[in-house]
């Protein structure tokens, strides 16, 4: 491997490093605070980073999936997670849709 492909391979991580790393953040402001708002809020913004770089995609969903189960089993309560879905597919950027 060369120095250039080894540079490049280097600066691919630490890209892949900060992007997972602040889905991370986000995945755990959310936890911390439960509010409706703030969780539609950080899922959409986790969900437009999956669909704006691919690569990420498969990584990003999980996490998304995983905060979803732990929100719905932390507050037990159907109805806020329904109103969860509603403001979800109510988001105006068509990104709340997908998730």
């Amino acid at each position: 491997m060369t120095s250039i492909e080894c540079g490049v391979r280097d600066k691919i991580i630490r890209i892949d490093k900060i992007v997972l790393d602040k889905v991370d953040h986000w995945a755990h402001l959310a936890e911390n605070n439960f509010t409706v708002q703030n969780v539609t809020t950080i899922l959409i913004n986790m969900k437009r980073v999956a669909m704006d770089m691919p690569s990420f995609k498969t990584k990003i969903n999980e996490r998304i999936d995983e905060l979803l189960n732990y929100y719905k089993n932390v507050i037990n309560d159907n109805m806020t997670f329904t109103k969860l879905g509603t403001l979800l597919n109510q988001d105006k950027s068509g990104i709340g849709q997908t998730i």
